[in-house]
């Protein structure tokens, strides 16, 4: 009899400790100098920012999207370099890097790893196609110098995607 209550208590304890460690947000607030409205997604997990959409100058939206590698490497993806999404009613969506992204190392548990932070540029109408459509394939620069081609993109994450598309419009 103490075994249900045992579970249901470490149940509810546990989705308590995590809420926070998985944090997807959707803020709106005013600047204090301009008077307008300024919109930002963010998804963390465990304090570490994985993902962040915020509009910038002339209504262009900035994705901020962290890839990282399990192993210490040094390497700079240049500007400009393709980011590829390909959508489920097969439009492919041709990103590109805006800016040098560098690695930096990092270690969590007692292992090194590399990350690096890349700079995309979302224009009204890719955002739109993005909260219509789910990604299906992925494709951007590997920090092995090669091209990481993800063919099943991972369901949490397009949620993720499409909901901060929706925040931004």
């Amino acid at each position: 009899m103490r075994t249900p209550l045992f579970t249901t208590t470490l149940t509810v304890l546990m989705g308590l400790l995590l809420s926070p460690a998985l944090a997807q947000e959707c803020i709106t607030e005013k600047d204090p100098f301009t008077g307008l409205d300024r919109k930002e997604f963010i998804y963390s997990y465990f304090n570490v920012q994985h993902l962040k959409m915020e509009v910038a100058e002339g209504g262009l939206v900035i994705m901020t999207y962290r890839h990282a590698q399990p192993y210490v490497v040094d390497v700079t993806i240049p500007a400009g370099s393709p980011f590829l999404l390909k959508l489920r009613n097969d439009q492919i969506l041709e990103l590109e890097i805006m800016e040098d992204a560098t690695t930096r190392t990092g270690s969590s548990g007692g292992r090194a790893y590399s990350e690096c932070f890349f700079k995309i540029a979302i224009s009204r109408v890719q955002l739109e196609m993005l909260a219509a459509f789910p990604i299906t394939t992925m494709r951007h620069p590997d920090l092995d110098g090669k091209v990481l081609s993800i063919e099943k993109v991972n369901s949490k994450f397009v949620k993720i995607i499409r909901k901060g598309a929706k925040c931004m419009l």
